[in-house]
């Protein structure tokens, strides 16, 4: 009953809070996104459902308010990049980061999240690939993949914007039967704009 009583509470706040921005699902989807990044981001560990709700609502409410991104990108963003998020590490903020910027940068929400999916899918399935895109060493670069994947993902991308590398993953992309060119203009559009992924993804830690 405690459960029950503590999903209607934080219901009635993120419904009066993104109901408008969020339609009639704000509740469901909220709730849904507590329960795919709960293992991986320590915030929410330890919290109720209620305090875990209104964390992940509060960083989406910030970020919408922050910023030209809409918040039902960011939801659906996230919603996008659960599985593979989570696997990799990823905590929810570092998430809605990536989409607060991509959604700024006019980038579309299917074709953001499949090219951030599939890019995290490549460094951990290639990571010495990556590692000597990103200038370290396989072991440390590796190390750093398992410890925090959200540096990592920063670290290749500065790297292949600062030599302008981006075009050798169009074939990459293309062997996955998605639109390389276009995937890789998502990557692009990350890697120049990491300074706005960066406030992003404090302003959504801070509001978590």
């Amino acid at each position: 009953s405690k459960n029950i009583l503590d999903f209607v509470d934080a219901g009635n706040q993120i419904k009066v809070a993104l109901g408008e921005d969020l339609g009639e699902d704000a509740i469901k989807n909220i709730g849904k996104m507590v329960g795919v990044f709960d293992k991986s981001t320590k915030q929410l560990q330890g919290m109720g459902l209620k305090e875990q709700m209104l964390a992940v609502g509060s960083a989406v409410n910030e970020l919408g308010a922050s910023s030209s991104a809409s918040e039902d990108y960011l939801v659906q963003f996230a919603g996008r990049l659960g599985g593979v998020a989570s696997q990799a590490g990823l905590s929810v903020d570092a998430i809605l980061g990536f989409g607060s910027a991509l959604d700024q940068d006019m980038q579309q929400v299917e074709m953001s999240a499949t090219a951030l999916q599939n890019f995290i899918m490549k460094l951990m399935g290639e990571p010495a690939k990556f590692a000597k895109i990103a200038g370290m060493n396989v072991k440390e670069f590796s190390n750093l993949l398992n410890t925090d994947a959200n540096t990592a993902i920063k670290q290749v991308l500065r790297a292949m914007n600062e030599k302008g590398g981006f075009q050798q993953l169009i074939p990459i992309f293309n062997e996955m039967g998605l639109d390389g060119a276009r995937a890789v203009g998502v990557l692009s559009a990350m890697a120049s704009s990491i300074d706005k992924i960066d406030e992003a993804q404090k302003i959504a830690n801070k509001a978590l």
